[in-house]
């Protein structure tokens, strides 16, 4: 049998089994479990299936653990674009983002593993993003999607920086980063509260970006 690709437009595509083991190690990783002590019997009893069934759709462990968490993120990351399409300012679309990351809390172990993965250098972690790479997944990555809402905002006039769109792009993913470290902190380590904290970054975006203040509405 051939081995399967990662990504599907949708679920109805996904061979039932194979979408039974992606739903597994994601329901395995939201329960904290490493990824590195993940056995393809605890993958494939969980998805209620018989071990060497696998084997007829990967070629490891770690291929489907790594499909598992790119099918993830390509169905979470193509949700936040499609709803980035429908906002009118910039600052509209980044407001959605933090809205987002506060949603995230309820997941926030497979939430930071995502975002681990892609910044990280083991070589799993080389394996998801070369599965990224290859599965066209780049529009749906975080940093070419803000790179997007920058563009837009800049043809709009919203945006009046001259900083280079790399620059504030990697501005923007540490403001996010911040944002979403706090809600794993749970306030902890920082006296503000949530309210507090996502002004704060608003207002830090806004004089970086140079927006002005009758466009952030």
């Amino acid at each position: 049998m051939a081995k399967v690709n990662c990504i599907f437009e949708n679920d109805r595509e996904i061979p039932p089994k194979v979408l039974a083991m992606y739903r597994a190690v994601m329901e395995l990783i939201n329960e904290g479990v490493e990824i590195a002590d993940m056995k393809v019997f605890t993958i494939t009893d969980r998805a209620g299936i018989g071990k060497g069934t696998a084997y007829e759709y990967f070629e490891s462990k770690d291929e489907i653990v790594a499909c598992a968490v790119v099918y993830c993120m390509q169905r979470i990351f193509q949700h936040i674009n499609e709803e980035l399409e429908k906002k009118e300012t910039f600052m509209d679309q980044f407001d959605m983002l933090m809205d987002e990351a506060e949603k995230a809390e309820a997941q926030k172990v497979s939430f930071f593993r995502f975002i681990h993965i892609l910044t990280d250098g083991s070589e799993f972690c080389k394996l998801v993003r070369s599965k990224l790479n290859s599965e066209h997944f780049e529009e749906y990555l975080p940093l070419n999607f803000m790179k997007k809402m920058i563009v837009r905002a800049k043809e709009t006039g919203e945006i009046t920086s001259q900083a280079s769109e790399d620059y504030l792009v990697c501005f923007l993913m540490a403001q996010m980063m911040n944002y979403t470290l706090f809600f794993a902190m749970d306030g902890e380590m920082i006296d503000v509260d949530a309210a507090t904290m996502r002004e704060n970054i608003r207002a830090s975006i806004m004089n970086e970006l140079k927006i002005g203040k009758t466009l952030s509405k």
